[in-house]
């Protein structure tokens, strides 16, 4: 079965912009997803996507496929068992990152911690590219073993400079601090919104994606704290809320693979038993 390339550029735009379920959109990606295998949807796509979002989803049902009992002991005692991180090639692989993020839904302003472990994948690398947006404000980069390094903001791209060239497989632990407003089209699968009855952020660049080489897939968590008793669904799976008289706190993991971290804000629902006639 052959799909113009159109067609197919067409079909993972309109299904990454997550379209209502059971509409006729919905139905039609769904029914070609099922028909066609992930390898066969890519080998219709131009070479530069092999290390697209098909890639990842194929690496992913290979993993799930091969440690089938990881994801019931994940939801059963919060764990997960021993796993091999993806790599997608690139300076380095990205491993892990935990974001925790006091948002504003009035306003879309941001104000994060972000822990990334990483590995190196090449020798005598003396620069490390992260993806991360110039219009953000980073007050601190460190890294957690005393790593000397310097860095600066090119394109969208925060470039590390180490004083010491590192080794292919060498790990570092950086931890940056960041404010900003984010910005994203409200089109493609990057769409925001805020200031009304609810806010949300979908795929937005306020975290690492990788380097700009490649958008790598990670474990970890994010968390998002939010003014009053608001309520936040994000990506992953929610292990602890915190309620105070002034903000309201969720936590959510990721126990698999992902690339993006999405969350959305609404007003918490008062229920009161009364009489429904």
């Amino acid at each position: 079965m052959k799909w113009s390339i159109g067609f197919l550029v067409a079909l993972v735009c309109t299904s990454l912009s997550l379209p209502a379920q059971g509409s006729p959109v919905w139905k039609s990606a769904t029914e070609l997803l099922h028909t066609l295998s992930l390898r066969e949807v890519q080998q219709q796509l131009p070479t530069p996507i092999e290390r697209s979002w098909l890639t990842r989803m194929e690496h992913r049902a290979h993993h799930r496929a091969h440690f089938p009992g990881e994801e019931v002991e994940a939801q059963e005692t919060g764990e997960t068992g021993e796993y091999e991180a993806s790599n997608f090639g690139g300076y380095i692989n990205l491993l892990t990152q935990d974001v925790a993020v006091v948002f504003s839904p009035e306003s879309g302003e941001v104000n994060e911690q972000i822990t990334i472990e990483l590995e190196v994948n090449e020798d005598d690398l003396d620069k490390i590219p992260l993806s991360f947006p110039d219009h953000f404000n980073v007050s601190s980069l460190t890294e957690t073993s005393g790593r000397q390094f310097t860095w600066f903001n090119s394109t969208n791209t925060l470039i590390l400079e180490l004083e010491e060239p590192a080794e292919a497989g060498e790990r570092f632990t950086f931890l940056l601090e960041a404010t900003g407003t984010v910005e994203c089209p409200n089109t493609g699968i990057k769409p925001c919104d805020f200031g009304g009855n609810y806010a949300y952020i979908t795929h937005a660049d306020f975290y690492i994606q990788g380097s700009p080489v490649v958008l790598d897939m990670f474990k970890g968590s994010l968390t998002v704290t939010v003014p009053g008793q608001q309520v936040v669904v994000a990506t992953g799976r929610l292990v602890e809320t915190t309620y105070t008289g002034d903000t309201s706190t969720f936590t959510y993991v990721h126990d698999f693979e992902t690339i993006f971290y999405s969350f959305a804000v609404s007003q918490k629902l008062e229920t009161r038993a009364g009489n429904c006639g």
